[in-house]
């Protein structure tokens, strides 16, 4: 091949690469520039989330999980994404685990939220006696019901739930739930979880 007609080659090759590059790099930065934007274009209020004093919960004993200190927190995103976490660990669970599933989500829960979990927690103990049987839940996507900023969020979450027992059954289901979140002490914690008749 004539050395002259290699070196072209080789220059449009780099520009190509050089090109795509750029794009790929502007592309990137364009798409994330715009995360902190709600639906009518404004920015998204955030706000440093608190860190509490004391890490352990007083009422149980137990290491508080909490929004990280110090950092900008989106709060729509946040409750969205604590409400996706609660659901899918909630939802999943086997007769063989004990209620470990409510004991997972504790630390997310509300004084409220944890009366209604240790409720729960008998009746979903006497529903699964005998042979194993199992439910995996995961979380398909989720809007608001309600957004008051700084105080309340009602999150719909849609999911979708997979049976299976010892004999080899096996089911799937749609189910919706509505995760109440409420800010209490500078924290979003869960108050309530309904399941929503479809």
């Amino acid at each position: 091949m004539d050395p002259r007609l290699k070196k072209s080659l080789l220059i449009a090759t780099l520009v190509v690469i050089v090109v795509i590059f750029v794009w790929a790099v502007a592309s990137f930065f364009i798409r994330f520039s715009g995360q902190n934007k709600n639906v009518s274009g404004n920015v998204a209020t955030t706000e440093t989330a608190p860190q509490p004093a004391d890490s352990a919960d007083t009422q149980t004993g137990t290491e508080t999980v909490g929004q990280p200190a110090g950092l900008q927190v989106d709060e729509q995103g946040y409750t969205r994404q604590l409400a996706g976490i609660v659901v899918e660990r909630f939802g999943t669970y086997s007769n063989h685990a004990s209620g470990q599933n409510i004991e997972d989500i504790e630390p997310f829960l509300s004084i409220r939220g944890k009366r209604w979990a240790v409720q729960y927690t008998p009746t979903e103990a006497a529903s699964t006696q005998g042979e194993y049987s199992g439910v995996t839940t995961k979380v398909a996507s989720s809007e608001f019901s309600e957004w008051i900023p700084g105080v309340r969020a009602v999150v719909l979450v849609h999911a979708h739930r997979a049976f299976q027992n010892s004999s080899g059954e096996t089911g799937t289901q749609l189910q919706d739930m509505e995760v109440v979140i409420k800010k209490t002490d500078g924290q979003w914690l869960v108050d309530e979880i309904r399941f929503v008749k479809s």
